[in-house]
């Protein structure tokens, strides 16, 4: 026996705004991609953006309450090890803030919502750590998490917003995968001198490598840290608060020339802060952020 009850007058869009199949007597609720089993609170098709750290048939992340799902492939938020649910609650309410005081934000949310990826925000516990995101070419199943670190104290709203410029930089193709050179093939070692010829071209080999990955590890971080200055403005006008803005990331890498043991040109990574490319006077502007980025909105598939 089910726990569907018939009412009058019948209303065919239901929980969470999808719509009730009465087909074959099933009273599911369809989605664009999963029909959902109100009596079970299982779907009975998998996860279109599934992950490992659940199951593919889970339902609102087993808490209907908190979560709405209306396409069955809904961002997630994750609670990481050793996160308390009062700092997991934590992040949440910063997701929620920025969604209702920052027209940029909830623009970022609502493409990473309706592309056919897996974003993940994460509530990590780190001691002396810092907030981060992985990227899809480096998760296993191809998500982008996005790291919140709820050991900072505060509202973490900065380090929610620049994390979800990361994730969304990398879903509008903004930041993708470095391009890095193969290593030559290894010649043996009969012949020193081919050998010694196989060492220096993996010095350069090596040398050009680094210099490519900290190249775009500073345009991420750039720019990341330029779509948090606009989140942060856009709320500092809403709700009247003066929330600082970032003039550099302090964690930033540059290269300075240094030689291999073999005498080939390379690179010595140094600590030094990455300066904002825009005078925080720029954020006093009203900014679009997909027209600032040269790009368009992700619209939901059908």
């Amino acid at each position: 026996m089910g726990i569907e009850k018939k009412g009058s007058p019948d209303h065919k869009f239901q929980f969470n705004g999808v719509e009730k199949e009465e087909e074959f007597g099933l009273m599911w609720n369809e989605t664009t991609y999963r029909s959902y089993d109100l009596q079970l609170g299982r779907w009975h098709q998998i996860d279109p953006k599934a992950s490992e750290r659940e199951s593919p048939y889970t339902g609102f992340a087993n808490n209907p309450v908190s979560y709405s799902d209306f396409l069955g492939d809904i961002v997630k938020k994750e609670r990481g090890e050793d996160v308390s649910k009062e700092d997991h609650r934590r992040m949440k309410q910063a997701i929620r803030y920025l969604r209702k005081n920052s027209e940029s934000f909830n623009k970022m949310y609502k493409d990473m919502n309706n592309s056919d990826q897996l974003f993940v925000y994460k509530s990590i516990n780190k001691p002396g750590g810092d907030h981060f995101t992985d990227k899809p070419w480096e998760t296993e199943d191809g998500s982008t998490v996005m790291n919140i670190n709820v050991i900072e104290e505060g509202d973490l709203l900065k380090p929610t917003a620049h994390e979800s410029g990361h994730g969304w930089r990398i879903l509008q193709g903004l930041d993708t995968e470095t391009n890095l050179i193969e290593n030559p093939e290894f010649p043996g070692l009969q012949d020193a001198s081919k050998y010694e010829n196989y060492l220096k071209q993996m010095d350069r080999v090596d040398a050009e490598n680094q210099k490519r990955s900290v190249d775009d590890r500073k345009k991420a971080e750039v720019g990341a840290m330029h779509i948090e200055n606009i989140v942060i403005s856009e709320v500092n006008r809403k709700t009247g608060s003066n929330i600082p803005m970032d003039e550099k990331y302090p964690f930033g890498i540059e290269l300075f020339p240094s030689l291999t043991p073999r005498g080939i040109p390379s690179y010595k990574p140094i600590i030094v802060p990455y300066d904002n490319k825009y005078s925080l006077d720029y954020y006093k502007r009203v900014i679009d952020i997909h027209k600032e980025h040269d790009r368009k909105p992700i619209q939901k598939k059908r």
